[in-house]
């Protein structure tokens, strides 16, 4: 892995509280590249569909490369490890404005009090129902 893990361990343990931490105040924490939009810590999606639908073809998966240059992939682990609230860690190099995210997602995504989050959501959805 080489001397930009040992690096970032080394930064690891000078940014984060080992009160905080403990035994993982030197781990370093993988996440999910998606070669369109950029970082994710998890993926998740639902899809409901009436019971009496069935597809008439297979449902396939696309495939998608990811074609990043190990710098840019050190980067995106770099910033998710060490300032992941400022979300850097989502942007992949090239990546078009449409598929960032924009500062109403950002800002949900980034507040972790599930009352604040239905708080918002009912904000916009009352915008649009106007």
């Amino acid at each position: 892995q080489g001397a930009w893990m040992a690096e970032l361990v080394e930064e690891l343990k000078e940014e984060r509280d080992e009160t905080m931490w403990g035994g993982a105040i030197d781990k370093v924490f993988g996440l999910n590249i998606h070669p369109r939009y950029g970082g994710w810590y998890s993926i998740r999606g639902l899809v409901v569909l009436p019971a009496d639908v069935q597809p008439s073809e297979p449902i396939t998966q696309s495939e998608m490369k990811l074609d990043l240059a190990p710098e840019a992939l050190r980067l995106i682990i770099r910033e998710y490890n060490l300032r992941p609230d400022l979300s850097y860690w989502r942007d992949i190099p090239n990546q078009s404005p449409e598929d960032k995210y924009d500062p109403d997602a950002f800002l949900y995504f980034t507040e972790r009090r599930p009352a604040m989050r239905r708080r918002f959501l009912e904000l916009k959805v009352a915008r649009r129902a106007k």
